[in-house]
């Protein structure tokens, strides 16, 4: 059984995001974090890509939960991850 807050319009959740291209665009970096204050949890996530030709990037991804709360974020806690794609244009 989970019990719910109640909302009385004071609730504040914190977002940021960043973005940068290198390199001519051949390389990029992008950054996002979200904070709740009220239950002390966030979620961090860094992406960086590299074209190695025309149409072709590798990207790789971490993500991060901290926090444990029965609102959205603190869920998440034991969800982190880390990837690695090839991306292929045409």
């Amino acid at each position: 059984l989970l019990t719910h807050r109640r909302i009385d319009g004071n609730d504040v959740t914190l977002v940021a995001a960043a973005d940068r291209s290198f390199a001519r665009e051949t390389r990029t970096v992008r950054l996002f974090a979200v904070y709740d204050p009220s239950d002390n949890t966030t979620f961090l996530r860094g992406i960086a890509a590299v074209s190695l030709r025309d149409d072709v990037w590798i990207e790789g991804s971490a993500g991060v939960f901290t926090g444990s709360s029965l609102a959205t974020l603190g869920r998440l806690t034991r969800r982190d991850f880390v990837y690695t794609r090839l991306k292929v244009f045409f």
